[in-house]
């Protein structure tokens, strides 16, 4: 089991992993939106962290900015948690990216 930060070559499991696995009746997932917010892996306006083994179990994506300054006042960058998603096989067993467990 390795836990490590997401690289461009992980986009599309990740992506059909939280499009297979994340979708349920209260968590609507565009998939237009979920693409264009894992796609910013490349550019670095997303960030995430992955548990692997062997392939993609779980993630936590995030965003760092000022996404949406109206409602901050400070102008300081933030830390937005977007995506968790984990495969079913591997619910309940702790398997879950390092940062939600370590809270970094």
């Amino acid at each position: 089991m390795e836990y490590r930060k997401a690289t461009v070559a992980n986009i599309d499991e990740m992506t059909h992993l939280l499009l297979t696995e994340g979708v349920n009746e209260w968590n609507y997932l565009p998939e237009s939106e979920v693409r264009k917010h894992l796609r910013g892996i490349a550019d670095g306006t997303t960030q995430a962290f992955l548990t692997d083994d062997g392939s993609i179990v779980a993630f936590v994506s995030y965003n760092v900015g000022v996404l949406w300054p109206q409602y901050e006042s400070s102008g300081a960058q933030h830390g937005y948690l977007a995506e968790a998603v984990t495969h079913h096989d591997y619910r309940g067993h702790k398997y879950r990216p390092r940062p939600c467990k370590d809270g970094y």
